[in-house]
């Protein structure tokens, strides 16, 4: 089956907040991984496919949230889990800088420890 994704997935845990477009109460979940078109999560209520969400996306990297308009795509049942289902959302509506922004999260490496100067 070939792959139509548009961007790579990053495996990265971010806290995120969504809630049906219908809805007015918010939720807050954590990524599986994410990428510029889109988001997996796991969550407590099922919500199908075709389902809109508004979404919000905290990181460090950028400091403010990002707003995000979404459609589930897919669902997945998990056994065993306190959190039995498993999301993938698309992106829909973001602004240009809200992208970009989204890009930094996704590709940004955190430094693993301090520089070491080789040379000297």
């Amino acid at each position: 089956m070939k792959d139509r994704r548009q961007y790579v997935r990053i495996n990265k845990t971010l806290i995120l907040t969504y809630r049906p477009t219908r809805d007015y109460l918010k939720s807050s979940a954590k990524s599986i991984d994410i990428s510029p078109g889109g988001i997996r999560f796991p969550l407590r209520q099922r919500l199908e496919p075709g389902s809109f969400l508004k979404l919000e996306i905290i990181s460090d990297t950028v400091g403010r949230p990002i707003p995000l308009t979404g459609e589930v795509v897919w669902i997945k049942e998990q056994e065993l889990s306190p959190l039995p289902f498993e999301i993938g959302v698309r992106f829909l509506e973001i602004t240009a800088d809200d992208l970009e922004n989204l890009q930094r999260i996704c590709y940004h490496q955190k430094s693993s420890g301090p520089r070491i100067n080789w040379l000297g």
